[in-house]
C-alpha cells in the first residue's frame, strides 16, 4: 500500500474503482478500513506459517509456532502496513525461525513465512478488496 502524503494518490488495493471510492471517504476512515481488513489478513498469514513449519517437521517443542507473531509497521504518513515476523530472543541473539527462515552457513534455507505469502498472494489480494467492499455495503446500508 502507498499514497503521496497529502492524500492525493491512493493505492491500497491495486483495483482502480476500489481505490477511487476510497478516496473519496475522509483520510481516518480509509486509514481504519485498511488497517482493518490487513489484521485480518495477517492473522491468516500467521497460520500458514505455522502450518507450513508443522508439515515441514521443523516443530518440537511449540516454541517456533509460538513465535510468529504479527505487529504494526513504523508509522508512517505514506504507507499503511502490518508485519509478521518471528521474535528475536531476549537476549538479542537470532531466534531460531529466523535462522529457518533465511539460512545459516551450515544450514539451507527453509522458508516458512515467505512461501506463506507468496502461495496466498492471490487470496490476499481478493479477500482485501472484498473485506473493503465489505465495508462499504455496510456504510451504504447505514445512510
Amino acid at each position: 500500500m502507498s499514497r503521496k502524503a497529502a492524500g492525493v494518490n491512493v493505492v491500497i488495493t491495486g483495483d482502480k474503482a476500489l481505490d477511487r471510492k476510497l478516496h473519496q471517504l475522509p483520510f481516518k476512515i480509509q486509514n481504519r478500513i485498511a488497517r482493518d481488513e490487513l489484521k485480518k489478513i495477517t492473522k491468516k498469514l500467521v497460520i500458514a506459517a505455522q502450518n507450513n513449519l508443522e508439515v515441514s517437521g521443523n516443530v518440537d517443542t511449540g516454541k517456533l509456532l509460538r513465535g510468529i507473531k504479527t505487529g504494526a509497521m513504523k508509522r508512517s504518513r505514506s504507507r499503511i502496513g502490518r508485519i509478521v515476523k518471528t521474535t528475536a530472543r531476549s537476549d538479542k541473539s537470532q531466534f531460531g525461525g529466523f535462522q529457518l527462515e533465511f539460512g545459516t552457513k551450515t544450514r539451507e534455507a527453509e522458508s516458512f513465512l515467505r512461501k506463506a505469502g507468496y502461495e496466498n498472494e492471490q487470496a490476499i489480494r481478493s479477500q482485501m478488496i472484498d473485506g473493503i467492499e465489505a465495508h462499504f455495503k455496510s456504510i451504504e446500508t447505514a445512510f
